[in-house]
């Protein structure tokens, strides 16, 4: 690290500087130069990196974009361990004779400025891997879904390096870490069963690629929405109501779902409708037919290149029963479509004198027959 910095800033200067200094004003000038970096480090963080992403935002430049969210907060660190790594020379426990038993105060700052550089490389890294998942994911429809589960997975292996890494630039031997956590690995996946059960139920799910997000999806308790996003933990769903329906991955994965964006985004519609006994069918399922064209001429997402049908299916109580089949090309349009075919179908019938009939049952009563006459008839 420092041989890094010496390259680029002139700490030489800084350290001549500090020798030629008495002990107080050194360590003052230390501070004031650690304070100065951290203040330079937030001035660039606040008018250069947030300024340059909300120009990439606005005009739409990836790169610009990928480079302000890779160095947010991580240019502010780099130049603060800059001003460390500077002031370090004058603060008065890190120059000077040290005795036999006296700490190594400098070895240890040095230690702990290079472990923090590391971490910062790691969390840049993980950035970078992030956005370019998301970017790839986005590229490629057949591959992963971009889902916080596998950019988390990601994250977490990348700051898991670093962490090593950072460990071992501070002393620490991770031999005998590594050794301890697969000791202790099995009684963590012990304890966490649920947890991990969730985990791998939401790779599973995410593997089958039968559910991504932003796909519309029906449970089998009826609930209906759209996939928002799938974590290490549990599957978020925004209902049509645009409230959020939080379900634990274990418990999806052993539900019946409907996924209306599979194999495809079209949706076939039912419409069940009753005519009246009477009714000439055959009048009845032209008018029907002439209903479903002209609504699909006029209302939006309604596919026009399909066939669109009306089946008889039932003698019902009071009315046989039809229904009027037609597609829509997404799920959400099934509801407009369907309102608008109500509401032509109805006002068409009642100018052709179709008649709708209402829920209707005959009910046949016998009179009730005195017992002296059903004696009689016994005698007889």
């Amino acid at each position: 690290m420092g041989r890094l910095l010496e390259s680029v800033f002139p700490l030489t200067l800084f350290r001549k500087i500090f020798q030629e200094t008495p002990d107080v004003e050194a360590a003052i000038l230390a501070g004031a130069i650690l304070l100065v970096s951290a203040l330079i480090g937030w001035a660039l963080e606040r008018y250069i990196i947030r300024r340059l992403g909300r120009y990439a935002e606005e005009q739409g430049h990836p790169f610009l974009l990928f480079l302000s969210r890779s160095l947010k907060g991580i240019l502010w660190i780099w130049i603060v361990l800059w001003g460390a790594e500077t002031a370090k020379a004058g603060l008065p426990f890190t120059t000077g004779a040290e005795g036999p038993g006296s700490p190594n105060f400098s070895g240890v700052l040095d230690r702990l400025i290079q472990a923090l550089f590391v971490l910062s490389l790691g969390v840049l890294a993980s950035r970078i891997v992030a956005q370019w998942f998301y970017r790839y994911a986005a590229r490629v429809p057949s591959g992963l879904p971009s889902t916080s589960i596998f950019v988390n997975i990601l994250r977490a292996i990348v700051l898991t390096i670093a962490l090593l890494m950072a460990m071992d630039a501070f002393g620490i031997s991770i031999a005998p870490l590594l050794t301890g956590l697969g000791v202790g690995g099995l009684a963590v996946a012990l304890a966490l069963q649920p947890t991990l059960a969730n985990l791998f139920a939401g790779l599973q799910v995410l593997s089958a690629r039968q559910l991504r997000p932003g796909d519309f999806i029906e449970l089998d308790n009826g609930q209906r929405g759209y996939v928002q996003d799938i974590t290490w933990r549990t599957t978020t769903i925004r209902a049509l109501t645009n409230s959020m329906i939080i379900i634990p991955n274990n418990q999806l994965a052993n539900s019946m779902i409907i996924n209306h964006y599979l194999p495809d985004r079209k949706v076939t519609i039912r419409i069940p409708v009753g005519v009246h006994y009477d009714s000439d069918l055959e009048r009845v399922e032209r008018i029907a037919l002439e209903v479903l064209r002209e609504m699909a001429q006029e209302v939006p997402d309604v596919d026009q290149d399909f066939e669109m049908r009306i089946r008889f299916f039932q003698f019902g109580d009071s009315s046989i029963n039809f229904n009027a089949v037609f597609q829509v090309n997404e799920a959400m349009a099934q509801f407009s479509a369907t309102h608008e075919f109500i509401k032509r179908l109805h006002k068409r019938f009642e100018q052709e004198g179709i008649e709708i009939p209402y829920p209707i049952r005959n009910i046949y009563m016998r009179t009730p027959v005195s017992l002296e006459s059903e004696g009689s008839k016994t005698e007889r």
